[in-house]
């Protein structure tokens, strides 16, 4: 009957590991604070020390590093953006439940370091024996990966992708290539500014977004005819549009043309 207790508070606690690695906004729930802080020893003088330590490691590193943390997960594709919060990759998910070395996603593990360092401020504990600890996890953590056998979660192909341009550049006559967030210049690195983003406000206005065809057609032509257009009113219509340098700065915006009734006559 023990063993089988065991097993099931295991699985809770590598269950609840996985779900504590992508945390972005930390509300401590009275439910977290009461099961975070109990500690295996009722008698242990230090337990309320140990449960502030604990609490103190449920977060993303420090409000100092917490930023970049954040960053270099989303970085390496084991988080994702979704509306306010951080969310959990597939790929996160995979290392979290793979990866051997269980302490690090250990609440109690985070909570005693951080403890062991509050006693080295109260000189309860020495700096070189902390590093020795230090030292000696990370060399069994080494020793343990690589005994381990060898699990791929996730492919890189070294093939290089054919980057494709869709015109020349209205600025600087260099490629316009398609980027994640817009359609801009291949020499930007150079100072071009010429882009026009997918998120366009101007086109969502009107319920568009630019599209590659369209891009390419404006590069060519120097003009696009974009139809489906919606106005405020909610009635569908088509336009040519322009997308000009402005005047009194180095940035471009949208000039809309409407059909004549001939032409539309003739497109229906």
């Amino acid at each position: 009957m023990s063993s089988d207790s065991d097993q099931t508070q295991n699985d809770a606690t590598s269950s609840q590991s996985t779900k504590l690695f992508c945390v972005q906004y930390i509300d401590l729930h009275p439910r977290v604070m009461e099961t975070c802080g109990k500690s295996k020893d009722k008698e242990d003088e230090d337990s309320e020390e140990m449960m502030a330590a604990i609490l103190s490691g449920y977060s993303i590193g420090t409000p100092a590093t917490r930023a970049e943390t954040i960053k270099k997960l989303k970085d390496v594709g084991y988080i994702a953006t979704q509306n306010k919060n951080l969310i959990c990759t597939e790929l996160g998910r995979k290392l979290v439940e793979t990866l051997p070395v269980k302490e690090l996603f250990d609440l109690e593990f985070t909570g005693r370091l951080e403890k062991t360092l509050s006693d080295i401020e109260k000189q309860k504990f020495t700096k070189e024996s902390f590093l020795n600890l230090i030292f000696d996890f990370t060399t069994d953590s080494v020793k343990t990966i690589k005994n381990e056998k060898d699990i791929i979660i996730n492919e890189v192909s070294n093939e290089k992708k054919t980057i494709e341009v869709l015109g020349k550049c209205p600025l600087c006559g260099h490629g316009i290539i398609e980027g994640q967030k817009g359609f801009g210049c291949s020499n930007w690195k150079n100072g071009c500014k010429f882009v026009i983003w997918k998120n366009d406000k101007f086109l969502a206005s009107m319920k568009k977004k630019p599209t590659k065809t369209m891009v390419k057609s404006f590069l060519k032509n120097g003009v696009v005819l974009v139809k489906g257009l919606t106005s405020k009113k909610g009635n569908k219509f088509d336009a040519y549009l322009r997308y000009e340098k402005n005047s009194d700065n180095e940035y471009f915006s949208w000039k809309m043309e409407f059909l004549k009734k001939q032409e539309v006559k003739k497109g229906s």
